[in-house]
């Protein structure tokens, strides 16, 4: 690996240093390290691509679902109706 020559200033607050510092000690790393392979690792279009077929896979799923509570209300309130009617029956002994 070659030997880091060049300085990037960075501003954070004080909790974000705290919570940086945090990680990197917790995987054994310097803070640089730490950073350097954050940075490494990311990769924002990719990133959004995941989170953009997360999103079409919750809306196919809701579409999906509010489908099939239309297609089968009639049925729930069908069974509600049958349960009251149960529950009034006194039991025979």
């Amino acid at each position: 690996m070659a030997t880091a020559t060049k300085r990037i200033t960075v501003l954070v607050t004080t909790t974000e240093k705290e919570q940086l510092a945090k990680k990197a000690k917790a995987d054994g790393l310097s803070m640089d390290e730490f950073l350097r392979r954050a940075a490494a690792s990311f990769c924002p279009s990719e990133d959004e691509r995941l989170l953009e077929g997360i999103i079409d896979q919750i809306n196919k799923t809701t579409r999906q679902a509010k489908r099939c509570y239309q297609q089968n209300a009639g049925l729930c309130r069908s069974l509600k109706q049958a349960d009251r009617g149960v529950a009034r029956r006194e039991p025979r002994l």
